[in-house]
């Protein structure tokens, strides 16, 4: 799973760089001293081939090295530099699937650019068009993203609903387009459509035709019921909220369509082959299922729930983040904005978003789906900090949606261990 997710960041998960601001304006000169870049892969390969690396290290007089550092290893690694002083001239590569940015930025381990330079002066135009790469990047009211941040308009690790048209026409049910449009792309209309279509076509008692394939309920079920798993207090605490009404709601509708219903099933061949009504897949598979042409697809958004809005669930994104020991600081982030850096954050949003409608769309209505969810998603996407989840937590949300335990008693029960675990990692109870 490590493998592929590392080998999805470097092909397809793309990230783009701020606005050019005058306060960077100014040369650098590093006086030849070395700036170590360290991530779990090699994120440098490319400006490498292209010359970019070279000439970054003549125009600022510096010598680029790039260090790999194992995922295992990766946050102890990190604050073993730091301690001992070696970060210095780091530049650090972070994912937010993982603790590592959490636990760094609780623990001051970090350079926050909100205190060093300023969110309006730094991030500019980024923060109103694409604010949600950089909140995912940020805690207690301070930001840390340096010279580019994950995009939420890439999509390419977002999950899309993807719907075969052709076995829905012939089941006779509405279009989910029209649905969409009219503001009733719902729960509900994905449950009609999976009780409609998941078929047993010999009866021989095994599903020969899935309604739903590859909903992943803790992540699809609360992120489009307008809540969160996890959420920041009035002083910037991040709480537990796996117990709050919108996610209790969730888990209650997840439990319904997969274990009373029994309409949904585990991983997204069935819809690639065909024999699924409804699938759930990250941007990138969309370009499997077009090539393939195997299957007469319609992308649309996630559901809405009750409360909440049509959306993607991310689970991986990455960034660059300085050490807060870095010297020469605004030498540093120039360095990696000469590196990571567009001119016009506007224009590269726009470029990115063509080519994914280019390459997924399989109709017009699909692209301006495309277009109009990538959008809004960038701009105002809510993330889901699975980093946060402990042992605990889990096993009462796996309680709650086999229906071994209500939704209620099984995350309450461990809102407690829950918390106390976010207070362990983001050292709050230090």
């Amino acid at each position: 799973m490590k493998a592929l997710r590392k080998s999805l960041v470097v092909a397809l998960v793309l990230v783009l760089g701020l606005s050019a601001l005058p306060v960077f304006a100014q040369d650098y000169d590093f006086g030849g001293k070395t700036v170590t870049f360290i991530g779990w892969v090699d994120n440098l390969e490319e400006k490498e081939k292209d010359g970019t690396l070279a000439e970054a290290e003549a125009k600022f007089n510096v010598k680029i090295k790039r260090e790999i550092l194992p995922q295992e290893d990766y946050q102890a690694g990190l604050m073993s530099r730091l301690i001992s002083g070696d970060s210095e001239y780091d530049v650090w590569r972070m994912t937010q699937y993982n603790p590592w940015f959490l636990s760094l930025a609780s623990q001051d381990a970090l350079l926050s650019i909100t205190e060093t330079i300023g969110d309006e002066e730094y991030y500019g135009d980024a923060l109103e068009i694409a604010g949600a790469g950089i909140k995912a990047f940020s805690l207690g009211g301070h930001s840390y993203p340096v010279a580019l941040f994950p995009t939420l308009h890439d999509g390419g690790a977002s999950y899309w609903c993807l719907f075969n048209k052709d076995i829905i026409e012939e089941a006779g049910l509405p279009d989910p387009y029209d649905l969409y449009f009219a503001g009733e792309w719902t729960w509900d209309a994905m449950r009609d459509i999976g009780l409609a279509t998941t078929i047993d076509f010999d009866n021989d008692g095994t599903i020969d035709q899935w309604g739903i394939a590859n909903m992943y309920i803790w992540a699809f079920l609360t992120v489009s019921n307008g809540d969160n798993i996890y959420v920041e207090d009035e002083n910037g605490r991040v709480k537990y909220n796996w117990n709050s009404e919108n996610i209790l709601e969730g888990l209650a509708f997840g439990h319904q369509i997969r274990y009373v219903d029994k309409i949904a099933t585990s991983g997204f061949a069935p819809f690639e082959d065909g024999n699924a009504a409804i699938g759930f897949g990250e941007g990138w598979r969309i370009d499997f299922v077009a090539d393939a042409n195997k299957v007469n697809y319609g992308v649309l958004p996630l559901p809405k729930g009750p409360k909440g809005e049509n959306t993607l669930y991310t689970g991986w994104l990455e960034t660059y983040v300085l050490p807060a020991n870095v010297a020469e600081p605004e030498a540093m982030i120039a360095l990696v904005d000469f590196l990571e850096r567009s001119d016009d954050i506007a224009g590269s949003i726009q470029t990115l978003i063509d080519d994914r409608v280019n390459k997924w769309a399989p109709d017009i209505k699909a692209a301006r789906i495309i277009r109009e969810t990538l959008e809004t998603y960038g701009a105002e996407g809510e993330l889901l900090q699975w980093a946060l989840v402990n042992e605990e937590t889990l096993e009462a949300y796996s309680a709650a949606v086999s229906g071994e335990k209500t939704p209620a008693e099984a995350m309450n029960s461990v809102a407690a261990s829950g918390q106390a675990y976010i207070d362990d990692i983001l050292g709050y109870n230090k």
